[in-house]
C-alpha cells in the first residue's frame, strides 16, 4: 500500500460527470449526488472549470437547471 499512487477525482470533476450521467440517463441519484456536493464545496468550487466541461460534453443545459 506505501509507495503507491492514487488518483480521486476533485469535487468538480465529481459534478461533471455525474452532469453528464444525469443528461443521459435521467437517475435522480445523480441530480441529489450533483446537489450534495455543491452544498458542501459551494464556496469552493471553479465554476468556470465546471461549465467549460459541461459545455464540451453538451451538458450545460442539465447544468443549468441546478
Amino acid at each position: 500500500m506505501y509507495g503507491k499512487t492514487a488518483w480521486l477525482p476533485t469535487a468538480e470533476d465529481v459534478i461533471i460527470t455525474k452532469v453528464r450521467w444525469y443528461t443521459r440517463a435521467r437517475r435522480g441519484k445523480d441530480w441529489d449526488d450533483i446537489r450534495d456536493v455543491i452544498s458542501v464545496q459551494d464556496s469552493r468550487l471553479n465554476r468556470d472549470y465546471i461549465h467549460r466541461w459541461c459545455e464540451i460534453h453538451g451538458s450545460r443545459e442539465s447544468l443549468k437547471r441546478l
